[in-house]
């Protein structure tokens, strides 16, 4: 069921036109150096070449005649508290697998990832029987996959051996940005699980369970999110043996994941899950702070079809100031979270994506105002004694 709360923290008004935020990531190293963070920065981009080094991620050789190595990047991001507070500087060396050659420098690269609707199943689970409900991170996850293609790397940006400014990286694990990390870190993670005892589902690849005394433990993957459902000695023997594999970061009782706010009150039964913070990261985003709230979606008089999609090349090139296809991107992400509220009106929008008018961004614009009305919403999962015995679903 729909539920509000009260939340727990304040946002400061916004203009309603988008402006440069101080707090905004830097993109390159340079902007990143010579901003007031930049010890900060410096400090988390040492920490990540210590792991690489610790991990034996590379060895420094001469380029192989006939090779290309290439190119890397740091990706520098700010990791928030639920409340907005900076938790923690980020840095990240990507590999850009943009210039791979398949066949040459990968073959097979797909991994799967845990649905969101079998998280939501988790939490009614969490619910229902009473369960602890934590939350593992693993750190540089992908590092873990070893690297059976021979694949040569330029040394990263500001960290360049002075010993062997000319030597390149010959990659021996996998590495943030190639292609087939993703795949290899996951592979290194079923072969874990299976060898624990786990069964992992068939209708949910990421879902891993086994069955103890009491109840199942549960759990699941998403890249390098690990939530944990069980009692609480089952849980805490997982985190030791997933511990003893991984660098881990134990977050304790899960309360952030994925864009999902979780507030969960064990006294009452209920669980709570809101996106609050993704919201209003959407009104900050695309400066709609000022909009006047509305009370439904879509207006009960709207009425698009394709004859109000622009038909002239200025007419076309007017409507490309509106980031309407941005827009739809960000309120889907709501949606698959737990705003089912919105299915209909985002579904019925996406129609217009390739070429949208003007009448189909203010309707588009009269979504954010409902969520305005509505920052609040979330998904109250309570403990009904009714229903104690049955787990029910909707399809939407």
């Amino acid at each position: 069921m729909f539920a509000d709360f009260e939340p727990d923290y304040a946002y400061s008004a916004l203009s309603s036109t988008p402006t440069v935020d101080p707090d905004d990531d830097p993109l390159t190293v340079r902007d990143a150096l010579s901003s007031p963070d930049a010890a900060e920065w410096h400090a988390a981009m040492e920490d990540e070449v210590k792991s690489l080094k610790a991990n034996k991620t590379w060895s420094l050789v001469p380029l192989p005649p006939g090779w290309s190595p290439i190119t890397c990047k740091w990706v520098l991001r700010r990791k928030y508290h639920p409340d907005g507070s900076v938790a923690r500087y980020k840095a990240r060396l990507v590999a850009r697998g943009f210039s791979q050659v398949e066949g040459l420098d990968y073959n097979e690269t797909f991994s799967p990832v845990l649905r969101m609707a079998s998280f939501r199943i988790l939490l009614a689970l969490a619910v229902l029987l009473d369960l602890e409900l934590h939350h593992l991170d693993v750190q540089t996850a992908f590092l873990h996959g070893d690297l059976p293609e021979e694949i040569y790397m330029e040394q990263p940006p500001h960290f360049v051996s002075t010993e062997h400014p000319l030597y390149v990286c010959h990659l021996l694990r996998s590495l943030y940005g190639l292609k087939q990390s993703p795949r290899l870190w996951f592979q290194r993670f079923n072969k874990l699980m299976l060898s624990l005892g786990y069964t992992r589902l068939l209708s949910e690849p990421n879902i891993y369970i086994r069955h103890t005394q009491h109840s199942p433990l549960v759990v699941a993957l998403y890249v390098d999110d690990i939530p944990l459902l069980g009692t609480k000695s089952e849980v805490i023997k997982a985190k030791s043996e997933i511990a003893s594999a991984f660098s881990i970061t134990d977050l304790g009782p899960l309360t952030y994941f994925l864009g999902l706010q979780v507030k969960r009150d064990r006294q009452l039964g209920t669980l709570l899950v809101h996106q609050s913070k993704f919201v209003q990261e959407i009104f900050k985003q695309f400066g709609m702070i000022s909009l006047k709230p509305a009370t439904t979606p879509l207006a009960a008089t709207c009425k698009l079809s394709l004859a109000d999609c622009p038909t002239t090349d200025r007419d076309k090139a007017y409507m490309q100031q509106f980031p309407y296809k941005q827009l739809i991107g960000k309120i889907r992400y709501l949606v698959t979270g737990i705003r089912l509220d919105l299915c209909h009106s985002i579904n019925f929008l996406s129609r217009f994506m390739h070429n949208p008018g003007l009448m189909h961004w203010k309707a588009l614009q009269r979504v954010v105002r409902y969520l305005r009305f509505t920052p609040t919403h979330g998904l109250l999962y309570p403990l009904s004694i009714s229903s104690a015995s049955q787990l029910l679903g909707w399809l939407v």
